[in-house]
């Protein structure tokens, strides 16, 4: 037991991201250059491998700045302004390629909350690309962390407002 805790703590670490570790575009251009830059991209996309995922790996990851309150996933008018640049970058573009939309939360409330929240935040996004923008649902999946992956310190507000948020990982 202590071996298997020790080993899922190290792996935790292993993938454990900072702000500084991603890309977060906020116009059409440059989320279309971050999509298409891959994992070499300076500066921005992490190359990823999660087995959780299935069979992708090196997945391109681009954070979006999507703000959401504490255990909520209402989607404010400065959210719904950078989903209205990625709309546009999924409908042109990056039309032919599909994503995992990936919800993530800050450390208040209990672990099976914030997984729940996260992938309802995640599903947020979701329903706006594909109401407001038209694409189809076929080419994102929905994805929830919870509060496994921060990029920030939860000990501050500031830290816990960066933490929940969603990603965008371009599949294969």
């Amino acid at each position: 037991m202590l071996k298997t805790t020790i080993a899922l703590t190290l792996s935790l670490v292993a993938f454990q991201a900072t702000a500084d570790d991603l890309y977060f575009p906020t116009n059409q251009a440059d989320i279309v250059r971050a999509f298409n830059g891959g994992g070499s991209m300076v500066g921005g996309a992490v190359a990823l491998d999660e087995s959780d995922w299935g069979d992708q790996q090196d997945e391109v990851k681009v954070g979006a700045r999507i703000e959401f309150n504490t255990n909520s996933t209402y989607l404010n008018s400065s959210s719904i302004a950078l989903l209205d640049e990625y709309g546009r970058a999924f409908k042109g573009a990056l039309s032919d390629l599909q994503f995992f939309v990936v919800g993530h939360t800050d450390n208040i409330g209990g672990s099976g909350r914030n997984l729940s929240l996260s992938m309802n935040r995640a599903q947020a996004v979701i329903d706006y690309l594909v109401n407001e923008h038209g694409i189809s649902e076929d080419r994102l999946t929905i994805r929830g962390k919870g509060e496994l992956q921060p990029i920030a310190s939860n000990e501050t507000a500031e830290g816990r407002a960066q933490n929940r948020r969603v990603e965008f990982i371009k599949t294969w």
